[in-house]
């Protein structure tokens, strides 16, 4: 933690492909479900898949968003949260590639909300007790989660009765996990906090969205060309 790193990537076909440098430093490890690194380093298209490198040259990972559903994450829970994958976990999966089949769950449930972890700073400006939970840092459009009524800036403090306590970055994915082993097409009661008072919101959860690579295609032959189906991390990732 407080190591500086570089970040290179490459820019969209408009720039001629520039290359991009960014400094960041390491904010924390999380050990758990499996090691990641938090950075200050912002996540943008050109640096999604870029090297990581120390300061002394170093490669010591690759720059991506969030973690994987295996690993206790999904790519649309959490908003602008770079994580640094080392390169020594990577090169199994690169000798023997997971299939998207193999990892996706379908009976996973979705709630639709960016996160963050309520942290002790954050519970002394919002003068409440710092006892942990979840901040909603963003709602997404037609989800279970604006369905229901969750708002920006509402705090989680129990799902389904059970405690929601985190307070660091590396308790994030126990939040999720326990949203997503609840089952989709299920009913859940949240409990928030709202203006520093409890609300209980009935939420139902849908299966997760599909992503890009799972997308339906068509091809049109007279026209030459190919067109995919709009799904919700293409539409987040372009702010579209």
């Amino acid at each position: 933690v407080g190591e500086q790193v570089m970040v290179m990537g490459v820019l969209t076909p408009g720039t001629d492909f520039a290359r991009t440098f960014e400094l960041g430093w390491v904010t924390s490890v999380i050990e758990s479900p499996r090691k990641v690194y938090a950075t200050t380093v912002p996540v943008t298209l050109g640096l999604m898949g870029g090297p990581v490198v120390n300061v002394r040259g170093e490669v010591v990972g690759i720059m991506g968003r969030d973690l994987s559903p295996s690993q206790g994450g999904q790519i649309y829970v959490r908003y602008d949260y770079p994580m640094v994958y080392p390169s020594k976990e990577l090169v199994p999966l690169i000798e023997t590639p997971p299939s998207k089949t193999q990892e996706r769950v379908r009976n996973e449930a979705w709630l639709g909300v960016f996160i963050q972890p309520l942290s002790d700073e954050l519970a002394e400006y919002w003068q409440i007790e710092p006892t942990g939970g979840i901040v909603i840092s963003g709602v997404i459009p037609q989800s279970p989660a604006e369905d229901a009524g969750i708002v920006r800036g509402d705090i989680v403090k129990t799902v389904g009765g059970t405690p929601v306590t985190a307070r660091r970055d590396a308790q994030v994915s126990e939040f999720t996990k326990l949203v997503r082993e609840v089952g989709n097409d299920k009913t859940v009661r949240i409990t928030l906090l709202r203006d520093r008072q409890p609300v209980d919101v009935d939420v139902e959860l849908t299966a997760l969205p599909k992503e890009s690579d799972e997308a339906e295609r068509y091809k049109d032959e007279d026209f030459g060309l190919t067109v995919r189906e709009m799904t919700v991390d293409v539409i987040l990732f372009g702010e579209l």
